[in-house]
């Protein structure tokens, strides 16, 4: 219901009512069918590998995943809130620019948002990575886990926190080719990385640590 009246105000605020008036003009095309259809395969396989983190890291006992987990969404947090979210901001931006042909403008613009990302990335990461024990103590220490388990949670951190510049530029890569109108590309290579990481990380793998080291290399 939230979801529903979120998608209702928004589509209000965009003015693209009364609907017949929207579908009158040819809005919607089989190219850009296609684009969508990739860009959301794209975005399913990014999302895919961390669960098949975790899937891989369950094998390693009983409670395991849980504080894989624990780590995990000690990342994902900081990621969506501060780092995807310009791939969102600058996307219209992105549009514009290439729909004038402005390629100088785009590239200066691009380049700004860049080094924006690997700057607030590495400013999240190495506080998260440095003081990684006292952040989940912080957060997690009411008394229900105990002292080793806090210390594996903060050992998972700093392993998975090195994804954090990754994951930041990947999705400003994905979202400056999608402007671009190339969603094929990002596909390719997220399908590519996803068969590697599924194939190095059930034949190979041994170690949790080996997993979070895996996901920086694919991301």
């Amino acid at each position: 219901v939230a979801a529903f009246i979120r998608w209702l105000c928004q589509s209000i605020a965009s003015k693209i009512f009364p609907l017949s008036r929207s579908l009158s003009s040819n809005l919607v095309s089989s190219s850009l069918i296609k684009r969508y259809f990739y860009c959301v395969l794209t975005g399913g396989i990014t999302f895919l590998i961390p669960v098949i983190a975790r899937a891989i890291g369950s094998q390693s006992g009983s409670g395991e995943l849980s504080l894989i987990n624990y780590a995990i969404k000690l990342v994902e947090f900081p990621l969506g809130v501060l780092l995807t979210v310009f791939s969102i901001v600058f996307f219209p931006l992105f549009s514009e620019l290439f729909a004038k042909k402005d390629e100088k403008e785009f590239l200066q613009v691009f380049k700004r948002v860049f080094l924006t990302v690997i700057i607030i990335s590495f400013s999240v990461f190495i506080p998260l990575n440095h003081f990684s024990y006292a952040i989940v103590s912080l957060i997690y220490d009411w008394g229900q886990l105990s002292s080793e388990q806090l210390h594996k949670i903060a050992n998972y951190l700093q392993a998975v926190s090195l994804t954090l510049p990754f994951q930041g530029i990947n999705a400003l890569l994905i979202a400056v080719l999608a402007a671009r109108k190339d969603t094929k590309n990002p596909l390719i290579c997220s399908s590519l990385l996803a068969v590697a990481f599924i194939t190095i990380g059930y034949g190979f793998i041994t170690e949790i640590s080996e997993i979070f080291s895996l996901m920086v290399v694919i991301l």
